[in-house]
């Protein structure tokens, strides 16, 4: 009397290996649809299209960089004329995640790693990263409010020393850095100040102008 396998897979005997992985495969996006033609034009791994794998911060950092770098190869694919399919700018964000997701977090915070590369290699994980404490703080969980706190103290250190550097040309561009900030620095220079300066300047010109009249008279 023949019963079930011992390993309780519970998968028909008429199937064959191939059919098992198709079946243990999960299905992302619809056949022929835009976003599963790129995936699998650019060959994108499995981990990178799997939305719920989008939690990780080290993951959603992966999975930017593989979207940068998609963007690119499709506009080198255009060009070659070896990609022939229209697609937009959404399609290629949503392979690997939610437009939602990507303006709100990912394509606000990413870019800021360059005032910070210390983070920049503890993302990609490398052997030689710093530790968690070194780049992270007192921060204990690792989310994108988290990251793009410490990311804009890091900018803002960055936009100081810039600003100590160039005196004088550069001044009015320090100050237009600090007012692109995150709503959680510190806020921008009044523009009231800015004004009252400059008509406190005027009035000293036509005081210094009136004196000159009456010294001729």
């Amino acid at each position: 009397m023949s019963g079930p396998s011992a390993s309780g897979s519970g998968v028909p005997s008429a199937f064959t290996s191939a059919d098992v992985s198709a079946l243990a495969k999960p299905v992302h996006f619809s056949a022929g649809s835009i976003k599963d033609l790129i995936a699998n034009a650019l060959g994108i791994p499995e981990h990178l299209i799997d939305r719920k794998k989008g939690g990780d911060i080290r993951v959603a950092y992966a999975k930017y960089l593989a979207l940068v770098d998609a963007l690119d190869n499709l506009s080198t694919m255009s060009a070659s004329r070896t990609w022939k399919h229209n697609n937009t700018h959404d399609d290629v964000i949503e392979v690997f995640m939610s437009k939602s997701a990507y303006f709100k977090s990912h394509s606000k915070t990413f870019p800021l790693l360059d005032h910070y590369p210390a983070m920049r290699e503890w993302l990609e994980n490398k052997a030689d990263a710093p530790a968690d404490s070194e780049v992270w703080g007192n921060e204990k969980k690792h989310t994108f409010e988290a990251l793009k706190k410490i990311l804009n103290y890091h900018k803002k250190l960055s936009a100081g020393k810039g600003k100590g550097k160039g005196k004088g040309k550069g001044k009015g561009k320090g100050k237009e850095k600090e007012v692109d900030m995150d709503e959680s620095s510190s806020p921008p220079i009044p523009v009231k100040k800015t004004t009252n300066r400059k008509s406190k300047g005027k009035e000293v010109k036509k005081a210094s102008s009136s004196k000159g009249h009456h010294g001729h008279n």
